[in-house]
Order: structure tokens, then sequence, then C-alpha cells
């Protein structure tokens, strides 16, 4: 039987006095963004599997599609944080809509 792992942690987003809370468990990462600290319910969260990872767009972090607008320096920390406990981050691509100007 394998143990189970749990990583966790805050991160003040930068963004008035919303929190990011970032788990990592052994087979998947959980995010949810908190009002402020002591804040016991999420605003939002994002659940995805550890081997799917995270995406990053622009001064946001990604989590299973839910997008959590953090300052620069914050994201770094969640970035960092992240890549140290063995999650993948990459950058979202844009799409060629995108690329086209919509046309």
């Amino acid at each position: 039987m394998n143990a189970v792992q749990l990583h966790l942690t805050n991160i003040g987003t930068g963004i008035d006095s919303t929190v990011l809370c970032l788990q990592v468990h052994t087979e998947t990462i959980w995010a949810g963004v908190y009002e402020r600290q002591e804040a016991r319910t999420p605003l939002e969260i994002g659940v995805a599997t550890k081997q799917a990872g995270v995406r990053l767009r622009g001064d946001a972090l990604v989590v299973a599609g839910q997008s959590f607008q953090m300052k620069p320096e914050a994201l770094q920390t969640a970035i960092e944080w992240l890549q140290q406990r063995g999650v993948r981050t990459a950058a979202c691509r844009k799409s060629r809509t995108a690329k086209a100007g919509g046309a």
C-alpha cells in the first residue's frame, strides 16, 4: 500500500485580500481561491490530475480549465512551489483563431 502524500500552501494572490490555496496530493492537484485567509469556503476551485499539470495564461494559473488571476510575483511563487512538488507547468498555447485575430 502506497502512502498518501499531501502538500499544502496558501499564497496571497496580490489582488485585494484573496488567497490561493494549493494542495498537491499523490495523484491530484487542488486549487481554490478564497476571499481572505480566514474564509471557510472557496470562491472558485480547480482539480486536475498531477499528470495533467497546470497551465499558465498571462498572469493566471490554470488548473483543469479554471483560471486563477494573480500578480506576477505571486504567480511565480505558486509556479515554483508546484514545480518543487513534481507538478508540470506549461504555458497555454494560443488557438489558431486567436492568432489570426479571430477571423
